[in-house]
């Protein structure tokens, strides 16, 4: 008679966890001039520069940094290239158009009264509103989507190729799987990294409307997140995620939303009101008063 094997039971792979941080860019030319920048490219003012300079200084010097990512355009990169000079090793700075702030099209470079004449004329949302040339939220959302499920996807590789290199004894540096944007990593060294960690940099529409779809997608919010969510975050403000990949399942935490490392008077109203926001954490109550009127709300994200 033929002999037989047990049975086994298949193992699942344990869950990979790794932090995700967003980084909305130091104040720009634009913002200080109260443009619509969107995807019209304004370098960060001498505050913007300093904001970068104080959040490198004051929040990533002991982090362990696996990838950054940035928008092409000028006020994000340049905070990037100030955050990551502060980092004991950073990887290359991999540019990604789809962090690129929303599309406004023919309204890019407006002051924010003429485009509330032409959001009037449109007689619609802010949320809905699509310029000639450019993006409704829905499009951004749908954009800053592909390029985090994309991520998900390549942190997954990047993970089994990291755990097969240590295995076979790769040496400290290697280029990693190509991520989205085509581009390969050189990471930090092998037996150094435990886990991915990830910076990106961007803008504060686009990271609002990433973090709204991770909300839909994942459901990390507790109730002060919610409030926070319809707030586009502060210029070098952070938001910061644990992630837990297990197929096929996804779950988030949020450590922090729109944090910031700097105050000054010049930062003006937003840096103030991301300090209410961060202290309403524990005060659901104390956010829904200090949160903005609705009219204020749907203009919020022009300036970025």
């Amino acid at each position: 008679m033929a002999g037989t094997f047990p049975a086994t039971s298949r193992v699942s792979a344990p869950p990979l966890q790794f932090g995700l941080t967003f980084v909305r860019h130091g104040e720009s030319l634009g913002n200080k001039l109260g443009v619509v920048q969107g995807q019209k490219d304004y370098p960060l003012s001498t505050l913007g520069l300093s904001e970068a300079q104080q959040l490198g200084q004051n929040s990533v010097q002991n982090l362990r940094v696996s990838h950054v990512f940035s928008s092409d355009l000028s006020r994000s990169l340049k905070t990037a290239e100030i955050v990551c000079s502060f980092l004991g090793h950073s990887p290359p700075i991999i540019i990604d158009q789809r962090l690129r702030e929303r599309n406004f099209g023919t309204l890019e470079g407006l002051a924010r009264d003429q485009f509330r004449v032409e959001l009037r004329k449109a007689g619609c949302h802010m949320n809905e509103f699509k310029p000639p040339g450019g993006e409704s939220d829905a499009d951004l959302r749908l954009r800053a989507a592909a390029f985090l499920e994309d991520l998900f996807k390549s942190i997954r590789l990047f993970e089994r190729e990291r755990q097969q290199a240590v295995t076979n004894g790769t040496p400290d540096y290697f280029t990693e799987y190509q991520v989205p944007s085509g581009k390969s990593l050189v990471v930090a060294p092998a037996n150094e990294v435990l886990t991915a960690s990830i910076l990106i940099f961007s803008h504060g529409g686009w990271i609002k409307e990433a973090l709204i779809y991770l909300e839909m997608q994942y459901k990390f919010c507790v109730e002060a997140h919610r409030v926070m969510l319809k707030n586009v975050a502060p210029n070098c403000g952070i938001s910061t995620f644990t992630v837990k990949l297990q197929e096929p399942k996804v779950t988030l935490s949020c450590l922090w939303m729109h944090k910031i490392y700097h105050e000054s008077d010049n930062a003006g109203d937003r840096t103030r009101r991301a300090l209410q926001m961060n202290r309403s954490i524990s005060s659901p109550a104390r956010s829904l008063r200090a949160s903005n009127s609705s009219a204020n709300r749907q203009l919020s994200s022009v300036n970025n």
